[in-house]
């Protein structure tokens, strides 16, 4: 597993976000429909999961702009949270899971698609995400600031609502990573997003805007 993403390039990669939909989307006609979106429910330390998001997550991330697609992240997955004391979780890959999901939780609530997504890109590159937090974060984010939300009540909070959100899937998610599309679950969706997520996107984005990766 690679490991070897430093900050100076997330730094570049989060300044590119915002100036890459320039060379991909036709200026001539800038009305479009609603983006795409997909949803990925997921945890820190399941290998499908991180082959997902460093793959075909990431490829999409970066070659489609935020008018076609939309990314929203539930880091949850087969966790269980106690339901007399929600900052206690029980996760799949054990306690190191559970501190990635959380951390990751609360870096989503806090900062854009723009910022967590290549964070959350770096941590899943590493096998220990929680050891490639700081590095991953900083510059570009506050580390200090994400981890002291693990710790507080506003953490907790932020935990039950990715609980809640995968808790309340229909039909309810058999594996992970479980990817929905504009909000709703097909097989054969997800094996294709799994597959080839850009051209997925392409064939269900119905916008105006010309995307020059469809062509």
């Amino acid at each position: 597993m690679c490991n070897t993403m430093f900050t100076p390039y997330l730094l570049l990669v989060t300044l590119i976000t915002f100036i890459k939909g320039q060379s991909s989307v036709s200026l001539i006609d800038s009305f479009s429909t609603e983006p795409v979106l997909v949803s990925v429910y997921y945890e820190t330390l399941c290998p499908y999961s991180k082959r997902f998001i460093t793959g075909q997550l990431w490829t999409a991330f970066n070659s489609l702009p935020q008018e076609a697609l939309q990314i929203d992240l539930y880091p949850y997955g087969n966790a269980n949270e106690d339901e007399s004391d929600p900052s206690i979780c029980t996760c799949q890959h054990g306690a190191n899971e559970c501190e990635a999901n959380l951390f990751q939780a609360c870096l989503i609530h806090k900062t854009p698609p723009s910022i967590n997504i290549p964070i959350i890109y770096c941590m899943e590159l590493s096998k220990n995400p929680n050891e490639a937090a700081r590095r991953c974060t900083e510059p570009v984010v506050d580390y200090n600031t994400i981890q002291q939300c693990t710790t507080s009540s506003e953490g907790t909070k932020y935990q039950h609502e990715m609980a809640s959100q995968t808790r309340n899937l229909n039909p309810h998610h058999s594996g992970v990573p479980w990817i929905t599309i504009n909000g709703r679950y097909s097989k054969e969706l997800a094996n294709q997003a799994k597959r080839d997520l850009v051209g997925l996107v392409c064939r269900l984005y119905e916008g105006r805007l010309e995307l020059n990766v469809c062509q």
